[in-house]
């Protein structure tokens, strides 16, 4: 009597839009008798990352360079651990990081700046 149960359900929701969570409880009231409620908790689901993509040609290479902004789409502070490009199948990717000399760019000609 006079119990509650607290639990954190971890659910990972691929589909952005509307979804409804729906929570049931059964019990015995003080006489027995078997009872039940249901409760639903309406709640939307947004991508939380906006992307945007641009393909450039470089003119002396067959090379073709990929821009991709990311943006935070929500109201708190995101912290990306990692980003990985996953190219087609025909296509191979360099990762551009930090850590990566000038002089690897563009076909390994050295950076102007």
């Amino acid at each position: 009597a006079g119990q509650t149960l607290d639990r954190i359900i971890r659910y990972e929701l691929r589909d952005v839009g509307i979804h409804i969570l729906i929570c049931s409880a059964s019990y015995s009231d003080r006489e027995g008798t078997r009872r039940s409620f249901r409760k639903f908790f309406k709640f939307a689901v947004h991508n939380p990352l906006s992307m945007k993509s641009k393909t450039h040609s470089l003119s002396h290479s067959d090379e073709i360079l990929v821009e991709t902004q990311l943006q935070n789409a929500t109201p708190h502070l995101l912290f990306l651990e990692s980003v990985a490009f996953s190219p087609a199948a025909a296509f191979s990717s360099v990762p551009l990081t930090g850590e990566l000399a000038a002089g690897e760019l563009a076909g390994g000609g050295a950076a102007e700046g």
